[in-house]
């Protein structure tokens, strides 16, 4: 399993659509995600002044883009997804 985190408003606005698209997939050319372990990092480091967050969670088995982890600048190995997200493979949806 790996997670990707958003934010409730993000969320909500595509609620009703068939995958879930974040906005560093057209920026980045991949969505963010990490693993369960990676997570209290990734909050700390990226959404310590949010309080309207979603998390994710992603069966890699049922997801239909290319997953690939790749190294970040503090040489950590992120799962980065290559497309958008398809509706079957998130399996939980949590708020923070």
């Amino acid at each position: 399993m790996i997670l990707h985190v958003t934010t409730e408003a993000e969320w909500v606005k595509q609620t009703n659509n068939e995958y879930f698209v974040a906005s560093s997939l057209s920026t980045e050319g991949f969505i963010h995600a990490c693993t369960e372990e990676q997570l209290p990092g990734v909050l700390e480091r990226y959404f310590a002044q949010k309080t309207d967050l979603i998390i994710l969670t992603i069966e890699e088995a049922k997801l239909s883009p290319q997953i690939k982890f790749e190294k970040s600048l503090t040489g950590e190995m992120f799962p980065h997804i290559f497309g958008p997200i398809n509706r079957v493979a998130i399996v939980s949806v949590k708020r923070l």
